[in-house]
């Protein structure tokens, strides 16, 4: 088998494992099926991939993908941020709780 088709069996998997694999959040299995279904679709598929950038007046594939790919990034950064957050409110509603129980 060639390198292309082990590629796009493997985000073809992970895009399966995705859709039945239980999420807390909407926003990370949206973030992870749609990178895994790009993945599949572009190491398969190289020309569409260039058709694609050449529409967007990029000259190289690789821009393209080096920017879906930062925009990733950052939608996941957001995700992780948001979660720390979350985090971070449920420790402070822990330990006034525990400040105002000891207090009494």
């Amino acid at each position: 088998m060639s390198l292309k088709i082990l590629l796009a069996l493997f985000f073809l998997i992970t895009f399966i494992y995705f859709i039945f694999r239980p999420f807390n959040s909407n926003y990370a299995k949206l973030l992870l099926l749609v990178g895994s279904f790009f993945g599949a679709i572009f190491s398969y598929n190289t020309k569409l991939i260039a058709s694609i950038s050449g529409s967007l007046g990029l000259e190289k594939t690789m821009d393209l993908v080096v920017y879906i790919f930062g925009v990733l990034t950052f939608l996941f950064t957001i995700f992780v941020l948001d979660k720390f957050k979350k985090i971070d409110d449920t420790l402070n509603k822990i330990a006034k709780s525990k400040t105002y129980i000891s207090k009494k």
